[in-house]
């Protein structure tokens, strides 16, 4: 049997998986992400031996070149391919 309190709570976890799908939608490919590929390029000179610093302070400055994406970026990403993706 259905009580009210088992329909509000169907409601909600059907709302909020709603809002996942519509977020899904409007996100952009993580291959588009420029906070994606410069967390690629800072671990790939990282292991290359490319960055002459100390392991510590090159964790400093990716996470500092990490908070500045963050400040500039538009909206979320996906990872599975939605139908609006390019």
């Amino acid at each position: 049997m259905m009580t009210p309190w088992r329909a509000w709570k169907l409601y909600r976890a059907t709302r909020h998986m709603l809002g996942i799908i519509d977020e899904a939608k409007m996100s952009k490919s993580i291959l588009k992400s420029k906070v994606f590929w410069v967390n690629v390029l800072s671990a790939a000179a990282e292991l290359a031996g490319i960055i002459p610093l100390p392991g510590g302070t090159a964790l400093i400055v990716a996470n500092i070149l990490n908070i500045a994406l963050r400040f500039v970026t538009t909206g979320p990403t996906h990872l599975i391919h939605s139908e609006g993706d390019q």
